[in-house]
């Protein structure tokens, strides 16, 4: 398919506004809120599906905005006229295209896990696996997105728990992931009550490493800990990095 810049003659008249690149985002956004209010038609969902791929360049922003906008037309999408078998499969193609930047590809992977129960047995057997495969992502963040999107759909029975428990377990406890995917994985650890979460928070908080990282492990000794990690707890509520103190403070109200 080819998504180039819809010539405006083909844009639908309410959708004006939104593909106008000369407009600023606070306007497009005016326009997109009207038609939701009003109800997308078939046409007007399927040029938002094409607006989409479009890249900061063609929507006449900056890459932020550009990115806010898109997100806000893939939830409308989801209260559109269109297949979400359709739009999943749109999500899963921009997911994997590296022409995509890194912050709108991690966008895709949220909106397929929450349009996943919605999809067609046949296309969730190839999203599932998609999303398992962007666990294994190492160049940015997307592992720990898809293993939100996995985790909330184990919830749903659409995952196997036992599976992803594994999987964030090694994630978690693995030093050589980034502490962003790590954060993201303790955290989908601790959540699916894997008292190993326990350990690697720990572990964590006896050694120099990632401020982020350390926060997660507080969260976790705050909410599974035990009264022997008071103590650690303690420590960090004193700590010089305020991120980190305020961590260990929340975490100790658990214990009061």
């Amino acid at each position: 398919m080819d998504y180039r810049v819809l010539p405006t003659e083909l844009v639908p008249d309410r959708l004006i506004p939104l593909f106008n690149p000369a407009l600023p985002y606070a306007q497009r956004m005016v326009c997109l809120e009207q038609v939701r209010l009003q109800s997308l038609d078939a046409n007007e969902a399927h040029a938002l599906l094409q607006f989409l791929h479009y890249s900061a360049a063609q929507t006449g922003m900056t890459e932020e905005y550009t990115h806010a906008l898109k997100n806000e037309v893939a939830n409308a999408l989801k209260q559109s006229p269109i297949e979400m078998d359709e739009l999943g499969s749109h999500l899963m193609s921009m997911a994997q295209d590296e022409a995509e930047t890194d912050v709108w590809r991690d966008y895709c992977i949220q909106h397929l896990g929450s349009i996943l129960p919605a999809l067609s047995e046949h296309r969730r057997e190839v999203a599932v696996p998609m999303l398992w495969q962007e666990t294994r992502e190492t160049a940015g963040c997307r592992a720990g997105t898809a293993f939100l999107a996995l985790y909330y759909n184990a919830q749903r029975g659409l995952v196997d728990t036992p599976t992803l428990k594994e999987a964030v377990y090694a994630a978690a406890s693995n030093p050589n992931i980034k502490p962003s995917v790590r954060v993201t994985a303790l955290q989908v650890c601790a959540l699916l009550n894997d008292t190993r979460a326990v350990t690697i928070a720990r572990s964590l908080l006896n050694t120099d490493g990632d401020a982020h990282l350390k926060m997660s492990a507080l969260a976790v000794l705050g909410s599974q800990g035990a009264p022997t990690d008071i103590p650690i707890l303690n420590h960090y509520a004193q700590n010089s990095d305020i991120r980190l103190r305020t961590s260990a403070q929340a975490a100790l109200e658990g214990f009061l």
